[in-house]
This record gives structure tokens, sequence and C-alpha cells, in this order.
């Protein structure tokens, strides 16, 4: 069984339905998404609803978080371009979907899979810990209740991996066979904002049956979701960053 992992889609739907086709090209049949489907983009709307139509199980990112109706996060916890974004989308974000981003839990954990899905650290999910070093990774991989577990947040890919006597290692990412004493942490990158100085769009598809992962890099129509940022008035920084994955 293949099962694909993404996340950060930040309203951009360009990227996020030339992922999902790759997806169905990929033969994965299931599918999840780490959080942070809105905010920076312009397409919030259209995002929440192809999640919801497709019934992806998607866990609550802090772009999420801070748009939904019953937002435990302000503005102010953000940089000021962020900001800008959560006030455009809170505006236009609609209200049924607003709503649906309250209802999305902050992590899955599916024991059957042995993987849980998280948007930052699922040992303090509310807290959007950004995991991006062994060090960091080394008491999520300890204490996650399953072998395996999904993250964003930082939009760099990455795996981690912890070994027997402890030992925590790091790796961009790549394809990896995973074994059945060690503990592995892996950041899927992003969708929509990736951030490694690689426009494409990113995921991670991971072969349950050979306990394979692998890691997807997409390319689509950047120049159409820059305009959708620029019709909606939002910083022209957040266009110009898709150009560059940065």
């Amino acid at each position: 069984m293949k099962i694909a992992v993404f996340s950060d889609i930040h309203s951009n739907l360009e990227a996020l339905n030339a992922v999902l086709e790759d997806i169905r090209a990929q033969g994965c049949s299931r599918l999840y998404c780490c959080g942070d489907v809105v905010g920076y983009g312009g397409s919030p709307n259209e995002c929440c609803k192809t999640l919801q139509e497709k019934q992806i199980p998607t866990v609550k990112g802090n772009h999420d978080a801070a748009i939904g109706v019953d937002s435990p996060l302000t503005p102010g916890y953000f940089n000021p371009i962020a900001a800008i974004s959560v006030y455009w989308s809170r505006e236009y974000t609609t209200a049924p979907n607003r709503e649906w981003l309250d209802t999305l839990p902050m992590v899955l954990v599916e024991q059957e899979l042995g993987i849980t899905i998280s948007h930052s650290s699922p040992l303090d999910a509310g807290d959007w810990t950004y995991v991006t070093c062994p060090v960091k990774a080394a008491p999520v991989l300890t204490y996650m209740p399953t072998p395996v577990c999904f993250i964003g947040h930082s939009h760099e890919g990455a795996v981690f991996w912890m070994e027997p006597d402890g030992h925590v290692m790091m790796v961009p990412p790549c394809q990896m066979r995973l074994r059945p004493n060690e503990r592995y942490l892996i950041n899927v990158g992003s969708v929509g904002q990736p951030r490694d100085n690689d426009a494409r769009a990113s995921y991670f598809i991971y072969d349950h049956t050979d306990r394979v992962i692998t890691p997807r890099r997409i390319p689509y129509e950047v120049e159409a979701a820059q305009q959708r940022i620029r019709l909606a008035g939002l910083p022209e920084k957040l266009a110009n960053r898709l150009g560059i994955g940065r």
C-alpha cells in the first residue's frame, strides 16, 4: 500500500492540484495532509474545498489555527508579512471553511499503519516547534506514539532517524528503506511555499508494504499562483518567493 503525505499548501491551488495529480499517477491509496492548508496564497477556499471533497485526513497547522473562527493565535504571533496574509485570509475564507479549520485535529495517530501525522512536533503540537536538527528531533523520536512520524511546518524536507543506541541521524530528502528496529521522523517539505531553493512542490510517498519512503518534487504553474497573490493585493514578496523556492 502506498501512502502519500504532504504539508503546507498555503492556499496555493495550482501546486495542490499538481501534487494530487502526481499522487494519483503514482497509485497511492491513502493520503494525509500535515496542515497549513491556508495562509500566504490567494486560494484559501479552493484549497479547503479540495481537501474536504476528497476527504483527505488533515491536521491543524499554525496558519489554520490562526484563520479558524475560534482562533487561538493572534496575527501578532506572526512576522509582519505573514500577519497581513492572516488578516486577509480571515476576511476572504468563508465561514464554513473557517469552521472546518477549527475541527481539524492537532495530531493523527494511525496505529494500524504505525504512523503519526502532525504539523510540527506531536509532543507539543500547539507550541508549533520547528524540528530542524538532530537535537530537536531526539525527544520527538524518543516519545512519538508510533515508529514513523510525518511532519511539515519548516517548509524544508528532511529525514531524521534514531538508531538502536539512541544516536540521531539527519539527511536531506532521499529514498530510504525504513528498518524495523529504528524510529523515523520525516519532514515532507511544502506543497505551496517550498523554502529549500527549489520552487517545485514537495511531498513524500511511503510504501507501507516495502517500508520505503520516496520524496517527490512536482513542477506546477507558478505564474498562475503568483497572479492570484497579486490580484488579492497581498505583499509582492509572497508572489516572488514562489519563483525561487525561498
